[in-house]
């Protein structure tokens, strides 16, 4: 019968252990690694869909300065005719159409948590666009809100409302446009933000 001696296997049971506390610690990097890289990838489509929306916001926008501009000069001419003839009878007519824009995917990321894997300025970028968005919008509602209050004004009253629309709609109009600009400096930035990875 052959006897144990523990005293010489020690060294062989340490390096045995050396090596599987090694391979399991490898394994963990290796599978937190894997984790990360997935982290990244989702972090770049969220970006990606980020920067989309916010180019299709933009679009959007532009097309409808213009219809606002129009909308704009139509009722400052309104005013005037109004003011320069008291006996005017001239009726005020236009179409607005409201700027339908979205903010899913910057929700998502934030619902998601993946903005966590964003650069900090890219989460201020686009922390600061989408306040601007929620002003836009905000001041498109109560736009919105008024033009339906033009369908129960008497003759009498139009010159007065024609003057807080158009008050309102200049202020969404100087909105627009800067809010165009922020949105032109945030997707501009996207490069000099993938060239830093």
């Amino acid at each position: 019968m052959t006897q144990f001696n523990f005293k010489k296997r020690i060294p062989d049971i340490l390096l045995e252990s050396f090596f599987i506390v090694s391979a399991l610690l490898l394994a963990l990097a290796l599978d937190q690694w894997r984790d990360n890289q997935n982290e990244l990838a989702l972090a770049d489509k969220a970006k990606n869909a980020i920067y989309i929306e916010l180019a299709d916001s933009k679009r959007k926008l532009e097309e409808k300065q213009i219809d606002h501009q129009k909308i704009l000069e139509t009722i400052q001419s309104f005013i005037r005719e109004r003011e320069s003839n008291k006996d005017s009878r001239e009726g005020l007519q236009f179409e607005y159409s409201m700027v339908l824009i979205s903010n899913s995917a910057w929700s998502s990321a934030k619902m998601t948590q993946i903005v966590q894997s964003f650069d900090f300025g890219e989460i201020t970028n686009f922390s600061q666009i989408y306040q601007m968005q929620t002003l836009f919008l905000a001041n498109q509602n109560e736009i919105i809100e008024k033009v339906m209050e033009m369908g129960e004004l008497e003759d009498s009253e139009l010159l007065g409302f024609a003057k807080g629309l158009e008050h309102r709609l200049r202020i969404l109009v100087d909105i627009n446009k800067n809010f165009c600009d922020g949105l032109d400096s945030v997707i501009s930035e996207r490069s000099s933000f993938d060239e830093g990875r």
